[in-house]
């Protein structure tokens, strides 16, 4: 959902901190291209950026990085959650990536 009417203070809060990180020095994706909204899972209670591509980017420590997921498995995370993955396709994803 990307209507901010229906954000909650906790949701507002967390779309400026990406939309402050956004284009700045805490701006570490190398994913997001063109037309990125700010988005509100309601199930997982993520907030998030995400461009026509479906790429995703999310706060980590204070940085705003990509979020992938894995086509094969499912698994989802940053770039330093998902090397710790032990999955083999994840890591083929990931070196295909980056």
């Amino acid at each position: 959902m990307n209507d901010l009417s229906k954000f909650g203070q906790r949701e507002l809060k967390i779309a400026g901190e990406l939309l402050s990180a956004y284009k700045s020095e805490n701006d570490n994706t190398t994913l997001l291209d063109e037309n990125i909204t700010v988005n509100f899972n309601q199930n997982s209670g993520y907030v998030f950026l995400s461009d026509d591509n479906y790429n995703v980017a999310v706060m980590e420590d204070n940085k705003l990085v990509d979020f992938l997921s894995c086509g094969n498995c499912g698994h989802e995370g940053t770039k330093s959650e998902f090397l710790d993955h032990a999955e083999p396709c994840c890591k083929e994803f990931y070196e295909e990536l980056f």
